[in-house]
């Protein structure tokens, strides 16, 4: 069983795959296989030490969990995503995603776990200064069963949804959002950890509630991707990629146009640039920040759509 919970993990690990490294995939080799092992590793690491504390822990077939396992799990999600947003390439877009899914997590578990409620009664009692309940090892797993897949498409929707925000949206828009998540997170937490309030309450009021809550952090993922979205004109027919290069031209500096030569020459990567130019790694990544700051794309060959269409043209 642990051999296939461990396999289990590597569900979300696809989720992870495709919101925190395809999107967000560094230039440096060693960063980008260091957030792709994290990426791959995490999850099925996660739940295979967890199945062996059962198996050590566990009492006539039942776990029990505390408020201070709770917390260490949170610890531990705040850790992963603090990982993945130094190690990505952009980390003010990773900041408002791991608001989300830290946020997400709880509520899913909170609903999943009230789901499973339903088959078989979860049984509590007061230990001070934590309330320990227990839980059939059975509905563990079917737990990890439901949640990983529910995760892993949470995650792709993301995902999709973010692919075409700016890589540096402004502080207005991200900080707000951010804090929104953390706070939904901490609320949520605090409403998961009382089991004695939560036993009071049906079981059909509490998966309202959850679902209400996830349509709710939906919603405001999907509302703070438009804010921070491509601008589209009609007029200029999607502005990141046919909009006149001379727009940019004329706000580069004269270094930042060498960086633009060299990219129509078919140069993409960092070290390429960098090697044309007889510069720095550092300094290529200085400089085309700050032209996608001024272009409001993300990568390279997003530059080259943008200039060499005009360059065609002219």
């Amino acid at each position: 069983m642990i051999r296939f919970i461990f396999l289990l993990g590597f569900i979300g690990s696809i989720g992870l795959y495709q919101v925190f490294y395809k999107i967000n995939r560094p230039e440096g080799r060693i960063r980008s296989i260091v957030l792709l092992l994290v990426v791959t590793l995490i999850y099925p690491v996660q739940i295979f030490l967890e199945s062996m504390y059962i198996q050590n822990h566990g009492a006539h077939g039942a776990i029990e969990y505390n408020l201070s396992l709770l917390l260490t799990g949170i610890l531990v999600d705040v850790c992963v995503y603090a990982t993945f947003i130094l190690l990505g390439k952009n980390r003010t877009r990773m900041i408002v995603v791991s608001a989300f899914l830290c946020c997400f997590n709880r509520v899913t578990i909170v609903t999943i776990t009230y789901f499973l409620y339903a088959i078989a009664s979860l049984q509590y009692e007061v230990k001070a200064p934590f309330l320990i309940y227990t839980i059939n090892i059975n509905l563990y797993y079917i737990f990890y069963f439901t949640f990983f897949p529910v995760y892993a498409g949470c995650c792709f929707l993301a995902a999709f949804w973010l692919r075409d925000t700016l890589i540096k949206p402004p502080f207005k828009h991200y900080f707000p959002f951010t804090i929104l998540f953390i706070f939904s997170s901490s609320v949520v937490t605090y409403w998961y950890s009382d089991m004695r309030f939560m036993q009071t309450l049906s079981f059909l009021a509490i998966a309202l509630m959850g679902f209400l809550v996830l349509c709710l952090l939906f919603f405001m993922l999907y509302f703070y991707t438009r804010l921070v979205s491509y601008p589209k004109n009609s007029d200029a027919s999607s502005t990141k990629n046919t909009i006149d290069s001379s727009f940019y031209l004329q706000n580069f500096s004269k270094r930042e146009l060498d960086v633009i030569r060299v990219i129509l020459d078919g140069n993409y990567k960092y070290k390429e640039i960098a090697a044309n130019l007889n510069i720095s790694v550092y300094t290529v990544k200085f400089h085309l920040n700050r032209m996608y700051k001024k272009t409001g794309v993300s990568d390279t060959l997003s530059l080259f759509s943008i200039f060499s269409k005009n360059t065609s043209k002219s």
